[in-house]
């Protein structure tokens, strides 16, 4: 039901939102994508309503021909040698997103602990339980891999929608490779950021939500009725009916 969501998103975006700077927080939310336009708006919005009031700031990582309209946050400009365009567009490859989210330089950046990524296919539905998330090392909605062979198959944690402790990251970069995973961990079909903090975090023992624990905080092509956030809107993994009462249309 993308639909429902894009509009929603859309409207979202023209209504004011007043955002505060809160300058003794821990707590950022980061959204990264060098294609600023109406629909990301939304989605910041939509997140930041929940999020701003409860001390979080927002960190906004995209292309420097954009002018940003909020006043109260950090834009960080996406470096040019990182960009391609399409159609006289910039954008980054899912080569280069791992690539940021797996350097060290870029976790120390990030002025805060306690750091929520999130990108234009998410949406927030409500404030979630930070006397619970808080703790983990990292949380997020339940993502299948596969082995290398197609053969293995496990549940990671998605990292579109996720939380995650800066310090736990930068941890993992310290002391896990993909050359250790490898040795413990069937050969991946793909080598993205959140499979390998998620085996990162699993071979550290770092404290991360059980798989059925997962979809209280999050969903991506799962169901949830309580959720606090969705991962990949624009994919369908709805129903209208349950897109309508998660929405609050029902």
């Amino acid at each position: 039901m993308k639909d429902l969501y894009k509009t929603y998103l859309l409207s979202l975006a023209e209504k004011p939102l007043n955002l505060v700077w809160h300058p003794n927080s821990e707590k950022v939310a980061v959204i990264m994508d060098p294609r600023y336009d109406k629909l990301m708006v939304g989605v910041i919005k939509n997140f930041m309503q929940h999020l701003n009031p409860n001390g979080w700031n927002l960190i906004i990582i995209t292309h420097e021909k954009y002018e940003v309209e909020f006043s109260q946050c950090m834009v960080i400009a996406i470096s040019e040698k990182r960009i391609y365009y399409k159609d006289c567009e910039p954008n980054i490859s899912v080569n280069t997103y791992n690539g940021i989210l797996m350097s060290k330089e870029f976790w120390e950046f990030i002025p805060g602990e306690h750091i929520l990524i999130f990108q234009k296919d998410c949406y927030m539905y409500k404030m979630f339980d930070e006397t619970i998330y808080l703790n983990y090392a990292f949380c997020g909605a339940n993502c299948i891999w596969h082995s290398e062979d197609k053969e293995l198959y496990g549940f990671a944690i998605n990292g579109g929608c996720s939380l995650r402790k800066k310090s736990e990251m930068l941890d993992c970069l310290e002391n896990i490779s993909w050359d250790i995973i490898d040795k413990y961990y069937p050969k991946q079909m793909v080598y993205n950021e959140d499979l390998f903090f998620t085996f990162a975090c699993h071979l550290l023992r770092k404290m991360v939500p059980k798989k059925v624990e997962r979809p209280a905080f999050a969903i991506e092509n799962e169901s949830a009725e309580d959720t606090c956030f969705y991962h990949g809107w624009h994919k369908d993994y709805q129903t209208e009916e349950e897109a309508r009462k998660l929405l609050g249309f029902l």
